[in-house]
């Protein structure tokens, strides 16, 4: 069979299948065809050097959105996202990975191991793909220079418990973080 009447799959999960019968036959399917550009494999940025290693300006919702975002532009896999990270072991290397995206809330899965990985690749992919900094990470920056360590806030877990005065109450502050009120303050 020649390369021209091969079977590709296009998009994952689209169900497009040029060159087969059934719901891709046909002219109909020419289009979508044709609009589709391959996706690009996930880029090596180990040579990248952020500004601040030690700090995450992430939460972990905002790093599964990110994933979920790269997913769109690049074809990867949770196996070779694990490996880019530097977190893959096992048999099952993208499992961590997939159980990471599976956690819901704000803060669901900042215990996880790939966490913190995951979140310094997705700041190397900003500087890789030479997007700028978000109002939100240079309001996050500017607030931990003033933190002993220069320690970045991303806020107040809501699912945890904390010991606080009669009256408190949790709201967000001006960058949309959980912090604790009290009607006096």
């Amino acid at each position: 069979m020649s390369a021209a009447g091969a079977n590709v799959v296009v998009g994952a999960g689209a169900g497009l299948v040029a060159g087969a019968g059934g719901p891709g036959a046909g002219a109909s399917a020419a289009a979508p065809l044709a609009a589709a550009a391959p996706k690009l494999r996930l880029p090596d940025v180990t040579s990248v050097v952020l500004d601040d290693e030690e700090n995450v300006f992430l939460t972990p919702k905002e790093v599964r959105a990110e994933i979920s975002e790269l997913k769109r532009r690049y074809k990867f896999s949770n196996g070779d996202f694990a490996v880019a990270c530097g977190v893959a072991k096992g048999a099952q290397p993208g499992a961590p990975i997939g159980r990471f995206l599976a956690a819901t809330g704000d803060f669901g899965g900042e215990q996880m191991d790939v966490y913190r990985p995951a979140a310094q690749f997705i700041e190397k992919m900003r500087v890789f793909e030479e997007r700028p900094k978000s109002k939100k990470r240079k309001d996050l920056e500017a607030d931990s220079e003033g933190r002993p360590g220069k320690k970045v806030f991303l806020g107040l877990n809501p699912s945890t418990k904390y010991l606080v005065m009669a009256g408190t109450y949790m709201t967000k502050d001006s960058l949309g973080r959980n912090v604790h009120g009290h009607p006096g303050w």
